[in-house]
């Protein structure tokens, strides 16, 4: 009625199954990997978004109002990075605007800003990047110093 598994059928079911465990785990390692790069993508163009939004905040106000955040957290304080006008307190006002696990520190001081965000994948041993009002725009090895405006 029923037939018996020999061996050879045995290890070759047993053969298969390996090669879709392996196939499986390639794929999910793959996964992570582009889900990973997506999130330093995501934080990459937020920094880019705070530039513009920052310049639209100097123009209409002919300053980058002092403000500092001395600790790296989820979102700024200061009046320029909670500022509605310029679009600036949806990127640096909200944690919502990050991918989980980013944190960032915002500065100004009335002359210049700077904001950094750490990556969720460290790019070779730079594991933050960082924008700042002179046009600086890439990977750096920490967050700023406290009050330090330039990347």
């Amino acid at each position: 009625m029923f037939k018996t598994l020999t061996g050879t059928r045995l290890l070759k079911l047993t053969g298969m199954a390996v090669v879709i465990f392996v196939l499986g785990l390639i794929f999910i390692l793959f996964i992570n990997d582009q889900r990973d790069k997506a999130d330093n993508r995501r934080v990459r163009e937020n920094l880019a978004n705070i530039t513009v939004a920052a310049n639209l905040y100097y123009n209409q106000n002919k300053e980058y109002t002092k403000s500092a955040m001395f600790l790296a957290g989820r979102q700024c304080t200061g009046k320029m990075f909670t500022d509605v006008t310029s679009g600036l307190v949806g990127l640096t006002g909200s944690s919502d605007a990050w991918p989980d696990g980013v944190t960032i520190i915002c500065q100004a001081d009335g002359k210049y800003y700077s904001v950094s965000a750490s990556l969720p994948k460290p790019i070779d041993d730079d594991g933050y990047w960082c924008v700042d009002a002179i046009g600086n725009n890439g990977p750096t090895r920490s967050h700023q110093a406290q009050g330090d405006v330039t990347c």
